[in-house]
Formats: C-alpha cells, structure tokens, sequence
C-alpha cells in the first residue's frame, strides 16, 4: 500500500525542506507560522520589525538573530522530533501505530493560499477521520504546559497550521525538558514520565483575529512603513491654496489630533482631575489616531509624544479547568491605551509661552 503524502492532500509543496538553504528561500515573502504569531505580537523569540526586515531587506538573515542559547535550544528540539512524533504515534489517542504520524520538513500550503502566501512547515503528517488531513507539531519545552497551559503562540502556530493546510486537527506533542551546567557545560535532560498531547482544531475567531493583523502589516508593506517608526508631526506643512479637498481634510485631522493628544497630555501632566474630560478626550483620540497602529506620534509645540498601544487579553482565566475546556470556552478582546513619553529632542520656540 503507497502512502498518501501531501501533495496527495492537494498542497503545494514550495520545499521539501532538505536543503535548508532552498527552503529558507521559499519562506522568503510568504506568511509562516512563525511570520503571522510575530505580526500578531503572541511569539516571544521574533519581533514585529524583525518581520518587516524579512520582507523588505533581501540582505536580512533571521538565522543571524539566534544567539547561542537560543540555537542549543532549537537544535535540541530538532534532535528530539522524531523520537516524540514516535511515541505519539503509538498513543492510543492519536489513533495508535496502524497508523503513524509520518515526520516531515517540507514547507506546504493550500493551492488557493498561493497568491497570499500563506504556508507552513508542520512537523509531521498523517490521514484519518475519512481521508482528513492531520498534523503533529513536536515540541520539547522546558515548560509544563500540562500544569500551566498552552503558551499563546504555540496556540496561535497551529491555528496557522490548520488554516493554510485544511487540517482537521493538529496534535501538540510535547517533551518536558530540564537544562543543567552553565556555558558549554549545559545539557538537556528529558523527563521520560512527562508527555504532554493535546488535540487543536479550528478556531475562526482566532484565525478571523490573525488573519487582521496581517491585513494591516500588509498595509504598512504596501505604505512602506516600518511598523517601529514614528509619525511625525511637526513636519506637516499646511496646505497650499490648490490643494485638493482630501489635502486638506487630512491636515484638518492632524491639527485636530494634535490639539487633542495636546490637551491630554497637559491634563495629565498637572495630575487634573477632571476625569470625564480626560475620558472623552481619550476615546475622541482612538477613534482619530487608530491609522497610526501603534507608532509613536509626536506632538507639535510639546514636549510630549504619543502611542496608541493595543494589547489582547483573555476574557477567561482559571487553573481549574482541563486545558481542552479552556480552550473551547476562552475568548479575547482587544484593549487600547493612549501612552505619553517625553520627547528628549523638544526644544522650546521663543513663539511658545512657558
């Protein structure tokens, strides 16, 4: 009997992953796992302009950022797939060894992704549930994910997975692993009674969520802004007599939120208050300032910069619950702060009172 493989399954296959180098180059321009939970602001190892550089920079090399540390740790992760993809397999739950997860390292996604660019590298495959495609992700973590539940991007990985391959479900199998020594002395050591599975299907409502923030990085891609830069606006110049009405509606928008975040800024400053002012002031400015996403806005004839920082949160949290509960019946919700820094470049005009 010939086994079924992914192209079987209807995905493309950019890289079969054993040439590194070949496969690095496919990811290059395409929204991975790894792409979307940094645009996403859940993975903890990539920044967002990490991201942008990805994209923009054809010098960029991501590998480069890896310090030594964080090498050992994927090195050792890769060592220890197959064994963890062995013991899942002969895990009753995942269907047992009549059927085996099969390893793999190719870079994949859906025919109908192509023109988007969404992939992914799962770690390995199988066919079940009426030929429905099903996924493992390896993981060896020195976290117990049993007693203090899945870390976001993990979560928000395979949700990527499932989305640009079809998946049905992707299993996390993870190893709980102990470093020792210090330097070039540290080894890894693997708890052999500690295995953690846990089955993920489809969440739309997060998906719904990534799929947004990469509407917006792709806004900023098609803009050329870098998502860490700062919007300036005491560079605005004021509009000539032609300029169109959008000209001047756009520099109308910016002195309105200029004397907005103005007026907050110095509200909070002399520690007013006037509290329904500031609220009002403060939920005028977010609806104003939203196009910004997140940069830095400095304010004209202020000592003064603004942020709009957004952030998710989950709208349940309880250690009491199974992990699968928890998951089924955890939602998020986005939040949004106004911050002000002090701007150390201000210097005062003689055309401004003190």
């Amino acid at each position: 009997m010939t086994t079924k493989t992914l192209e079987d399954g209807g995905l493309i296959v950019y890289s079969d992953g054993s040439d590194r180098e070949q496969w690095l180059g496919a990811r290059r321009g395409k929204y991975t796992a790894t792409t979307v939970t940094a645009i996403a602001g859940s993975n903890p190892y990539t920044k967002l302009i990490d991201v942008w550089n990805d994209f923009t920079d054809p010098e960029y090399d991501p590998e480069a950022l890896r310090n030594r540390w964080l090498e050992e740790r994927a090195a050792f992760g890769q060592e220890r797939e197959p064994e963890i993809i062995k013991w899942a397999s002969e895990a009753t739950i995942t269907g047992g060894p009549g059927n085996p997860f099969i390893p793999s390292s190719a870079l994949v996604g859906l025919p109908e992704l192509e023109e988007f660019g969404g992939v992914c590298t799962p770690d390995g495959y199988k066919f079940a549930r009426e030929d429905g495609l099903v996924l493992i992700e390896a993981k060896a973590s020195q976290q117990n994910w049993k007693e203090d539940g899945l870390p976001q991007h993990i979560y928000d990985q395979v949700q990527w997975q499932i989305y640009t391959t079809g998946a049905v479900t992707v299993w996390i199998a993870q190893d709980l692993v102990k470093w020792v020594g210090r330097g070039a002395n540290k080894q890894a050591t693997v708890d052999e009674s500690y295995r953690y599975l846990l089955p993920v299907r489809r969440d739309q409502a997060r998906l719904d969520f990534l799929l947004r923030k990469v509407d917006w990085f792709k806004g900023l891609l098609a803009a050329g802004i870098a998502p860490e830069s700062d919007v300036d606006l005491r560079e605005l110049a004021e509009p000539d007599f032609d300029s169109t009405v959008e000209d001047i509606a756009a520099w109308e928008e910016a002195v309105k939120v200029d004397e907005l975040l103005t007026e907050l800024a110095e509200i909070r400053a002399r520690m007013a208050v006037d509290a329904k002012r500031d609220e009002a002031i403060v939920a005028e400015v977010k609806s104003v300032i939203k196009e910004y996403e997140g940069r830095r806005i400095w304010l004209i004839g202020t000592r003064f910069i603004a942020k709009l920082a957004r952030g998710t949160r989950t709208t349940l949290a309880t250690k009491d619950l199974p992990a699968e509960t928890l998951r089924s019946i955890t939602g998020w919700a986005d939040s949004e702060t106004v911050k002000f820094e002090i701007n150390p470049e201000y210097v005062a005009t003689k055309t401004e009172s003190e």
